[in-house]
């Protein structure tokens, strides 16, 4: 088990542009009328033919608990897949190309990912060359056992993508190309990883929905689907030497949103049980001087 808190806010670089119409004080709006502001959409709600004096933003951080004239309902397609939600995507019709300037980060990963191949490249500054590569990809052949089933089984793609083999760098810059007719990310990590400990068979993966399931007193049932989250709880074996430095992570990393990596190896069948949440459960039992167990549980974002 390990996890990764992602260290960037913004791109260095991006093709993909931030050109919805941005909110401007001069402007008169209608209502429902969309705007920009910041790496946000917001909604207007006010008077035909109004606008405000303070901005979007502003607007609806005083007055969200009541009544906002600006609605926020989405962030821009630029900044989608570092937003908080992961079921909001980053999306382009052929590839999307990004640089981050790296600084002792380790791990990369793509989820609610939607891509043919993610390639990786990091230049490192320091030697003045390309220090590593890799590419992956998401295509999963593993149902293709013989021409007919080549013929017409579907192409299976997975929706993650996890890399842990960054080389440690002090001026970096690294470039990543996620290649596809169609491609989206909902959710981009880059980090610096912490091992936690050997996860345990017996891991528990559910999940949480959040859908509406109405039925009337005739019986008539109405659904409506919504989002739902991955509910993940772990026993990882830890040594009875780390369990104070464990506890004093688990705090310092309380309410803040991590990637959760259950199965590291490269040779997962599970797609590395990756959950991107944050800790709702964190016991220990110190058996013996030597190894303990942790009894983690995790709940995913949307």
């Amino acid at each position: 088990m390990k996890l990764c808190k992602n260290d960037f806010e913004d791109y260095k670089s991006i093709n993909v542009l931030e050109d919805e119409t941005e909110w401007n004080i001069n402007d008169v709006y209608q209502y429902a009328d969309e705007r920009r502001d910041g790496h946000y959409i917001y909604k207007y709600a006010g008077d035909n033919d109004t606008n405000t004096e303070l901005s979007p933003s502003v607007i609806y951080e005083r007055d969200k608990e009541i009544y906002p004239i600006w609605v926020q309902i989405a962030p821009t397609n630029y900044y989608a897949m570092l937003d908080a939600r992961t079921d909001s995507q980053t999306t382009q019709a052929n590839d999307i190309v990004m640089t981050f300037d790296i600084q002792n980060q380790d791990t990369f990963s793509l989820l609610n990912l939607k891509a043919v191949s993610v390639t990786l490249s990091l230049y490192d500054n320091s030697l003045g060359a390309i220090s590593y590569t890799n590419n992956v990809v998401t295509q999963d052949e593993s149902s293709v056992i013989d021409f007919y089933s080549y013929c017409f089984n579907e192409f299976v793609y997975t929706d993650s993508v996890y890399i842990d083999d960054i080389p440690l760098t002090q001026d970096g810059v690294l470039t990543v190309t996620i290649d596809g007719d169609s491609v989206g990310v909902g959710r981009l990590v880059i980090g610096k990883s912490i091992f936690i400990g050997d996860t345990d068979y017996g891991v528990s993966l559910g999940i949480e929905s959040y859908s509406r399931r109405d039925i009337d007193t005739f019986g008539n049932v109405n659904l409506k689907q919504r989002g739902s989250v991955n509910i993940d709880t772990y026993s990882i074996k830890v040594p009875t030497s780390k369990v104070i430095e464990l506890r004093s992570t688990a705090k310092k990393y309380d309410a803040i949103p991590l990637l959760f990596i259950g199965d590291e190896s490269e040779d997962t069948i599970v797609e590395n049980l990756l959950n991107f949440g944050y800790w709702t459960s964190f016991n220990m039992v110190l058996p013996n001087p030597v190894n303990s167990t942790l009894s983690l549980s995790i709940k995913g974002i949307l």
